[in-house]
């Protein structure tokens, strides 16, 4: 497995990334059901293939490692804890 180098990205790209993952990555019911079906072809894109899982996870470290810094900061944390939450438990199918 090879592990990617990414630059440190802006704390407000890292947040929009952020909201797209959990928007378009984790399974959530109360979404309409149009837009699940678009949401599981998002997802299957994005986490069928090791490089966009491994361009996940760098997002995710990167926004654990902000340690509550900036306007955008305890977002991050508390969103990228929220999404390696709902792997850990399970809460993606698709995985």
């Amino acid at each position: 497995m090879t592990v990617l180098d990414y630059p440190s990205y802006p704390l407000p790209l890292l947040h929009s990334l952020l909201n797209f993952v959990i928007r378009n990555c984790l399974d959530n019911s109360s979404i309409a059901s149009n837009t699940i079906e678009s949401s599981e072809i998002i997802k299957s894109i994005l986490l069928d293939n090791e490089e966009s899982r491994d361009f996940i996870n760098n997002l995710l470290r990167q926004c654990l490692a902000s340690g509550g810094k900036g306007a955008f900061g305890w977002e991050l944390v508390r969103g990228s804890g929220y999404v390696l939450k709902a792997w850990l438990v399970g809460n993606v199918s698709n995985t």
